[in-house]
């Protein structure tokens, strides 16, 4: 999807480049899992034991990603991670319950105001950003090469692996030529594609046309 929905009621959320995360706080532990179910608490202890400050019995949903020197997320460092190699952080984007208490059925609004109080800053936890304004939302999210944009409805409820359309999301690509060969350069293909991962692969490619109009003689990879 091209273009977000706007209006009073929808928000705006930076779509960060990790992994899906659920942390349950127990009486006497966090437990983290992915998106999958899996159990991802041993990999990720620092994240587990900064959540600890969180009342029991509250669940929270969030993105777990890795940070590079320039404070910009990059799935590569999360896929390959190994202790010290990234800076890992957490940030915070829903809440399913608090102390015991069901409140994913809360107006999407009302659950970020819990989320606010009960979630402490720290060097691995934060909350994630959102805003009403798109407009500066996407600036912000280009100008630090983010993934993307996620618009949701602040009067929905919680509905996981759900498509309600009371989210959206907007992931941002760019451009490249490719060119089509066998045994010399014979055309030029549009693609996009959400970055080059260190093996030189591209991530999140689609293609989106022929470009008869270019010399594939003359195609050559950016630097």
């Amino acid at each position: 999807m091209k273009t977000l929905p706007s209006g009073e009621q929808w928000t705006y959320e930076i779509k960060l480049d990790g992994f899906r995360v659920e942390a349950v706080r127990a009486p006497d532990h966090v437990t983290l899992y992915s998106k999958q179910g899996k159990l991802l608490t041993g990999q990720f202890t620092q994240i587990a034991l900064e959540l600890e400050n969180l009342a029991s019995d509250t669940v929270l949903d969030g993105e777990l990603v890795a940070l590079d020197n320039s404070g910009v997320p990059r799935f590569n460092l999360l896929q390959n991670y190994r202790s010290g190699t990234a800076h890992l952080m957490y940030f915070a984007f829903d809440v399913l319950a608090h102390k015991g208490q069901d409140v994913s059925k809360l107006p999407l609004a009302k659950r970020r105001e819990l989320l606010r109080t009960i979630v402490q800053r720290g060097p691995h936890v934060d909350l994630a950003a959102w805003s009403n304004n798109l407009a500066s939302m996407e600036r912000f999210a280009r100008e630090h090469k983010l993934e993307g944009i996620v618009a949701k409805r602040s009067d929905s409820r919680y509905e996981p692996g759900k498509r309600s359309g009371c989210w959206v999301k907007l992931r941002f690509t760019r451009e490249k030529m490719a060119l089509c060969t066998w045994l010399k350069p014979i055309a030029v293909a549009e693609i996009e594609f959400a970055e080059w991962t260190p093996d030189e692969r591209l991530r999140h490619a689609a293609f989106v046309g022929q470009r008869s109009d270019k010399d594939p003689k003359k195609v050559f990879r950016d630097t």
